[in-house]
């Protein structure tokens, strides 16, 4: 009885997180349990509502999670840095692009600095993934 317990908290730390084909919202309430406590990769973007930058890409952004809707390995996310903050990142520009790539015992920050375009941003997910292609 103990072993299943201790199973059912295991899968529950490491639930997944549906992707849905849309952009998830993290809060500071959120983002360890979708970041880094679920089983999938997570690219996320930091980002300020009045940042032209950020503003120029959120098309694209939406387009990207659209375009990843039917893989469960990875997720799309976006915090306001504004509104919610965490001690997991540092964010010193907006908008900053972290890939958190699971496999290890916590997750591989990496950083997106490429054209901010669906298709560049769905590459850098290809090349960086803890999950074979087969897998995406």
């Amino acid at each position: 009885m103990k072993y299943i317990v201790l199973l059912v908290i295991a899968m529950s730390v490491l639930a997944d997180v549906t992707n849905e084909g849309k952009v998830i919202e993290l809060t500071s309430d959120n983002f360890n349990s979708i970041v880094l406590e679920s089983k999938q990769d997570v690219l996320v973007k930091f980002f300020a509502p009045w940042c032209g930058h950020c503003k120029n890409m959120a098309e694209a952004y939406k387009t990207l999670a659209a375009n990843l809707a039917d893989n469960q390995n990875v997720l799309i996310a976006e915090m306001d840095w504004t509104q919610h903050k965490t001690e997991a990142v540092e964010i010193k520009g907006f908008p900053t692009l972290v890939f958190f790539k699971k496999g290890g015992e916590k997750p591989e920050q990496i950083k997106f600095q490429r054209a901010r375009t669906a298709e560049a941003m769905e590459e850098f997910i290809r090349e960086n993934s803890s999950f074979q292609r087969e897998d995406l």
